[in-house]
């Protein structure tokens, strides 16, 4: 049982070691990875952590796992919220001229609407039924406003060439994004497109054949004969060959709009930095936490077999949502406490005192309690910040008396203790204090007419002191509770 217990947290503990090694090879800052579909590890130093550190630098990083070809990530904050561009609309713009235009290309009828040839059918019959096979109903629909989208088309090409030189002189995220970009901006239909107008033109050449036409089948009508029987048709040969090169010409310029709206949609991307995107490999920054509590991570996932490329990810209504909830541990450093101190080791300080009749040179036992406010290092949260036994270890310790001149005792060591509770300090006391003159010792008649200042001098003597002392801190927290910061990972700021 204890087996069973233990195992799937060995197997936890060597995928976060080999996920971590990974990003390590990048970077040894803080990376939260992310592996699909609900996997997150957060790695320091290239090793496991359970928490992210006050004041470093945070990154996250989509890690292949299972769905990453099936969705796609992004980062939920105001921070990835896309600025505007415009070139959203000149997608949306390029697809509607792209449908017009492809209805127009495809408006020829279709065989089942076609009428049998009967037998001896003239030439001029056979032309009007190509014709007319050609120049549809739905052709004449379709043929009105097809010359201002392939003027829009046109529009659109000009106006991405123009994005295509501006975003050259962009810094653009990942690798695979930026050589798709530049392949997109240096090929057709954006280099060597040809402009719109060509189909306007193939328009108004359509227009003149087709009035040629009804003009010779009027005066074919009015005075039969084989001569204008053979011309009528041959002016209606020409305009089914006009009528069948405008929808050729509509059928290429759609496909042209087609790919202008996925480059629009592309540099949209560019341009906007992929702000929040998730890609593997990519390290994308969250920013620093400025104090400890505890932040949010929310990752929007959609299924990508459902967008065009390029496309934005959908509402939220529309997605699902990763969360992670991590601890942010402050940087405790300094500890700022109170206590009482007991010294020794210092000799009796000389006094004058009376011995037999006369005077005699006395030694009284300095002070042996002490009140001390310290300033405590920990030095091991250098290399362990979240770790709580960092704190235990306290040096240098350095006290200032509260119940004897400052100017004259000074207090440093070691100590021991808990973070926001106390510690027990020690070490050196060293204290400026009167001392007799060589020549003379406690006990010794004070010689006639010599005064105590005349056989003793200051000077400086080490000792020790020990000391329980309480976290100043830690107290005042104690009768007023910390209230806790919630932060959005995706900002850096609280919530």
């Amino acid at each position: 049982m204890l087996a069973l217990a233990v195992s799937p947290l060995i197997a936890r503990a060597d995928t976060r070691a080999d996920t971590c090694a990974d990003i390590a090879k990048q970077t040894r800052r803080t990376v939260i990875a992310f592996e699909p579909p609900s996997a997150f590890t957060i790695c320091r130093e290239g090793h496991g952590a359970d928490d992210v550190v006050a004041g470093r630098f945070v990154s996250v990083e989509l890690v292949p796992g299972k769905g990453e070809d099936l969705f796609r990530y992004r980062l939920s904050g105001r921070s990835t919220e896309p600025k505007p561009s415009g070139l959203a609309a000149w997608a949306k713009q390029a697809r509607h001229a792209a449908h017009r235009l492809q209805t127009l290309g495809e408006s020829s009828a279709r065989i089942s609407e076609l009428a049998p040839p009967s037998a001896g059918t003239s030439p001029l019959s056979q032309a009007r039924s190509q014709y007319l096979g050609v120049a549809t109903p739905r052709f004449d629909a379709a043929l009105e406003g097809t010359v201002s989208e392939a003027r829009s088309v046109d529009a659109l090409t000009m106006a991405l060439g123009r994005w295509c030189a501006r975003i050259a002189e962009v810094a653009i995220t990942p690798a695979d994004l930026a050589a798709e970009l530049r392949a997109r901006c240096g090929a057709p239909p954006i280099v060597g497109h040809r402009e719109g107008p060509a189909l306007a033109e193939r328009i108004d050449h359509f227009h003149v054949a087709r009035d040629r036409a009804r003009e010779l089948l009027i005066d074919a009508d009015a005075a039969p004969s084989d001569g204008a029987a053979r011309a009528a048709a041959a002016a209606l040969d020409a305009a089914a060959r006009e009528a069948q090169g405008v929808q050729a010409e509509s059928r290429r310029l759609s496909a042209d709009a087609e790919a202008l709206a996925e480059d629009a949609l592309l540099l949209r991307e560019g341009v906007r930095g992929g702000a929040g995107a998730l890609r593997p490999g990519v390290l994308v920054p969250l920013g620093r936490f400025t104090r400890g509590g505890s932040a949010l991570l929310e990752i929007e996932a959609v299924t990508a077999a459902l967008l065009p490329p390029g496309e934005d990810i959908p509402e939220a209504s529309e997605t699902s949502m990763q969360t992670f909830r991590f601890s942010i541990v402050p940087v405790h450093l300094l500890d700022l406490e109170a206590g009482v101190g007991l010294t020794g080791g210092i000799p009796p300080v000389p006094a004058v005192g009376s011995q037999g009749g006369g005077l005699a040179l006395e030694g009284k036992s300095p002070d042996q309690i002490v009140g001390l406010a310290l300033l405590e290092l920990e030095p091991a949260r250098f290399l362990w910040p979240d770790q709580p036994l960092a704190g235990v270890l306290r040096f240098p310790v350095i006290g200032l008396p509260l119940t004897r001149d400052p100017r004259e005792n000074f207090f440093g060591g070691i100590g021991l203790g808990w973070t926001g509770v106390g510690s027990i300090a020690g070490g050196p006391y060293v204290v400026r204090e009167t001392t007799l003159s060589p020549g003379y010792s406690i006990g010794q008649a004070l010689p006639s007419g010599s005064t105590l200042a005349s056989v003793s001098g200051p000077a400086l003597h080490v000792g020790y002191f020990v000391s329980a002392n309480v976290d100043l801190l830690g107290l005042f927290h104690l009768v007023f509770p910390v209230h806790e910061a919630t932060f959005d990972a995706a900002t850096a700021e609280e919530r």
